[in-house]
């Protein structure tokens, strides 16, 4: 039995989940405040028809750190590794075409987790 290959996640706004989360050094995410290139890399699904998506989170940006945090429905302390695997969040989905030309889906934007209901109060 021959599998389909999976496909690219479409642009648009898709629920994701983190498969791994794990810090890395990335040469290219260098910055002053960040000299080693701390990230946070994010493996992320948007279900079992598409590839994974990558983000890496420079931890040098508390900012961005505090908005992705809020997209999971978490305190921007608790975006620790062993944390985030097998969260969900709702993303932004974006194109952008690669140097040699390939299609490549990026995390837009991270789009605020719903906020949590407080059951009505009892009618007396």
């Amino acid at each position: 039995m021959q599998t389909k290959p999976k496909g690219v996640v479409p642009a648009g706004i898709h629920v994701v989940t983190v498969v791994t989360a794990e810090p890395q050094r990335v040469p290219w995410r260098r910055t002053a405040q960040n000299p080693a290139g701390d990230v946070l890399t994010l493996r992320l699904s948007a279900g079992p028809d598409y590839r994974l998506l990558f983000t890496d989170l420079p931890i040098d940006k508390p900012g961005l750190m505090a908005i992705v945090a809020a997209s999971f429905g978490i305190a921007a302390q608790d975006m620790q590794p062993e944390k985030l695997e097998g969260r969900t969040a709702t993303v932004q989905i974006e194109h952008v075409t690669t140097r040699r030309g390939l299609d490549k889906p990026i995390v837009q934007a991270w789009l605020p987790a719903p906020a949590k209901q407080e059951p009505a109060a009892k009618r007396l």
